[in-house]
């Protein structure tokens, strides 16, 4: 089957999945688009709501602030007419939901000789000064008589844990087309009996006006229940501008079939059901307001679906035809611009496929096809020569290869046999860990006690050749034959550089150090060769620091000429010396820089304390690795940390 065809096939195939994996969508996600429709509902009728209720509690805060400032002023004793409006314009804060703000006493309770005494402030619409309304301060305004301060005062009076009360939902006065709640405040006096109260008028219509836009679909129904759960503010079966309130009476909850078979709203969620009215079954969201007013949404189900429905639909229907239309298009694209090309690249190669490799293709286009065609005759053009580099190159890595292997054989042979872990109770710990490297490498480490010294070394070979590993192994052999003697490290050191510089005909670069503990007195003396300088550490709990320097810089088995100064310094119960070879400083990480030195010292001190040797070696690897980035090394990495324990 041509590439066309196949082109053709898959095209073919990817429309028939595509449209059957959109049906299956549309089937298995309608209903996680209905309940986040419902999600999304609900949020909103709680966000709405939430600022009708803010509008409360400012009112409620407002009040009490109001009422506290007239009580302690009541209880002072002495009682002025001209304070007491001073006061009440100075601490009614005038909000914009709110009419005015109001004192009302008890008869005479402010003034003795005074049977009422109230005082109205109120802002007028182009005026920002507050004025106090002399009507509700005359005994034409009787308050004691009105409902809405009866029904204040009678619930303050049996509920004295009450901070706020409101009052039902009323008519202003005629031709004000203003409905108003009332908020009102206790004022006490010093036995805590209601003397009077403050009180804010709330512009109810402000809110309703808020509540009443909630219109998710042409039929929703909004409900705005009284305070008294039995008068209904607004009820609109559909999207209106004016309020549906009657001015001489508000419609009765009994009025709304649908009210007893819902359940009642809650203040902290947005309660959601169902109920069916007058044939059409609704969905219907409800929460009850801080201040007692019940909100229920209610939106048609079959308009709801019809919206999700419609969205789908067309979701779906742009999906296809973006799709078709992608597909069409790499079609045509493939067919021209790979298809064809592709063709005469087989017919050419066919010449190749039979071995002719003077065979060159006719280079076109400069896309990405001709510089194929380009590197193709680039590399026929030289395989020839490759093919004898690789046979050369594979003959001089298999001499490599076996003389790398047998040097890694001798140097596995020369560390110690007990494993990495040592110790002598009372007298010494130590631990060492080789990691080997992926590209070079020549570490190694030894230890061993000769009459009541340990002796340790480690060691650092250049490269993996035979000579280095044979050197390696002479001086091994010879150090302890020379520790036998009774020789310190710097009489061994130099002794085997002396006898066996000789040998090492290829100049390789050897690095040693060696030294040794007296297990008794804590004596420390050792020498080192062109290697990495040890750290010590102070004590148990102290900071690390570089060991004096014994001609560090100078290799090993070079010059016999050359002599290694040996040092000496006394151990307390407790140090440790840590040694490491370059493979630990010279790694590098993404960006080419080094481990360093100073890395490994600042690793060191802030590394817990009281470890284990095999612990403090891994906590410094893994500090290590995490810096490369690398899971293994590219040259060997030694370790070996000894710690005098008498």
């Amino acid at each position: 089957m041509s590439i066309r065809a196949k082109l053709l096939l898959f095209i073919l195939c990817s429309m028939g999945t595509l449209e059957a994996s959109y049906l299956i969508y549309a089937h298995s996600t309608g209903v996680m688009f209905k309940q986040e429709c419902v999600e999304n509902v609900a949020q909103t009728v709680m966000s709405r709501s939430e600022s009708v209720n803010k509008s409360v509690a400012g009112l409620e805060l407002n009040v009490i602030s109001f009422a506290n400032a007239w009580q302690a002023y009541f209880q002072q004793g002495t009682h002025s007419e001209k304070m007491a409006e001073l006061l009440a314009v100075g601490n009614f804060l005038p909000q914009e939901i709110a009419v005015g703000g109001g004192i009302w006493f008890e008869p005479y309770q402010f003034l003795p000789e005074k049977r009422l005494f109230s005082i109205y402030a109120q802002k007028k619409s182009n005026d920002p000064q507050l004025t106090i309304n002399p009507f509700f301060s005359s005994e034409e305004y009787n308050y004691p008589e009105q409902p809405w301060y009866t029904q204040i005062r009678d619930e303050l009076r049996e509920h004295p844990e009450k901070r706020t009360c409101w009052s039902h939902t009323f008519y202003d006065r005629p031709g004000s087309g203003v409905w108003i709640k009332v908020v009102g405040a206790g004022i006490y006096n010093e036995k805590r009996e209601l003397c009077g109260m403050a009180t804010i008028n709330w512009r109810v219509s402000r809110a309703v006006r808020l509540l009443s836009g909630l219109q998710f679909t042409e039929n929703t129904i909004v409900t705005l229940i009284d305070t008294d759960g039995k008068s209904v503010l607004v009820n609109t079966p559909k999207q209106q501008d004016r309020i549906d309130i009657n001015e001489h009476e508000l419609p009765s909850v009994s009025s709304l079939s649908w009210y007893n078979a819902i359940t009642a709203p809650q203040k902290d969620t947005v309660s959601t059901g169902y109920f069916r009215l007058n044939g059409v079954e609704y969905i219907f969201f409800g929460r009850e307001l801080d201040n007692g007013m019940q909100l229920f949404v209610q939106i048609p189900i079959r308009e709801m679906n019809q919206f999700l429905n419609d969205r789908l639909f067309w979701f779906t229907l742009m999906g296809l035809t973006i799709t078709l239309l992608v597909i069409v298009f790499s079609l045509y694209y493939v067919t021209k611009h790979i298809s064809r090309p592709l063709t005469r690249l087989v017919e050419e190669m066919a010449y190749l496929g039979e071995g002719n490799l003077d065979s060159m293709l006719v280079e076109g286009s400069q896309d990405e096809m001709g510089q194929l065609v380009a590197m193709y005759n680039q590399t026929t053009a030289n395989l020839k020569d490759y093919i004898d580099a690789i046979r050369r190159e594979a003959t001089e890595q298999a001499k490599v290869a076996n003389q790398s292997d047998v040097s890694r054989g001798m140097r596995r042979y020369s560390l110690p046999k007990a494993g990495p872990f040592f110790s002598e109770p009372g007298k010494f710990e130590l631990y060492g860990v080789l990691k080997t490297g992926t590209q070079q490498g020549g570490d190694l480490f030894d230890y061993w006690v000769q009459d009541n010294q340990l002796f340790f070394a480690i060691c650092d070979i250049s490269d993996l050749s035979l000579d280095a590993s044979t050197i390696i192994m002479i001086a091994r052999y010879r150090s302890r034959k020379l520790a036998e003697a009774g020789k310190t490290p710097g009489e061994i050191l130099n002794t085997i550089n002396r006898n066996e510089s000789a040998i090492n005909e290829s100049s390789l670069g050897i690095k040693i150090f060696l030294g040794s503990i007296d297990l008794s007195t804590g004596r420390f003396l050792f020498c080192g060769t062109g290697h990495m300088p040890p750290l010590i550490k102070r004590g148990p709990l102290g900071e690390y620091m570089w060991l004096p320097p014994s001609n560090q810089k100078v290799p090993f088995c070079l010059n016999p000429e050359m002599t290694f100064r040996q040092l000496e310094m006394t151990l307390l119960p407790g140090q440790e010396i840590f040694l490491y070879t370059d493979g630990l400083t010279e790694s590098l990480d993404a960006d080419k820089v080094p481990y360093h030195a100073a890395r490994l010292k600042q690793t060191l001190d802030i590394m817990p304390k009281n470890l284990s040797l095999d612990k403090e070696a891994n906590y410094v690897l893994r500090d290590q690795q995490q810096y490369t980035g690398l899971s293994e090394p590219v040259d060997d990495t030694s370790v070996l940390i000894v710690r005098f324990r008498p």
